[in-house]
């Protein structure tokens, strides 16, 4: 069985974190999607309470932290 990792970069962006999740959640379940999956955020040193709002309402999604060196690698 394959398993499809679905990645997710954040920086402050509590809003549309969750909206993208709530979402992404619905359309994972209504589908009963036969392969595995991940989702992995990718926070880069939110400071809006983004980890901590996944680790309640989205025990199932793994976080990895950033400092936030890559927003300025974006810029």
């Amino acid at each position: 069985m394959a398993t499809i990792a679905i990645l997710i970069p954040v920086h402050n962006n509590l809003s549309y974190t969750k909206e993208c999740l709530n979402l992404l959640s619905k359309k994972l379940k209504r589908d009963e999607v036969e392969s595995a999956y991940r989702v992995i955020v990718i926070d880069d040193g939110s400071t809006d309470g983004t980890s901590g709002w996944i680790k309640t309402n989205h025990p199932e999604v793994h976080i990895l932290k950033g400092d936030g060196d890559l927003v300025e690698l974006a810029n």
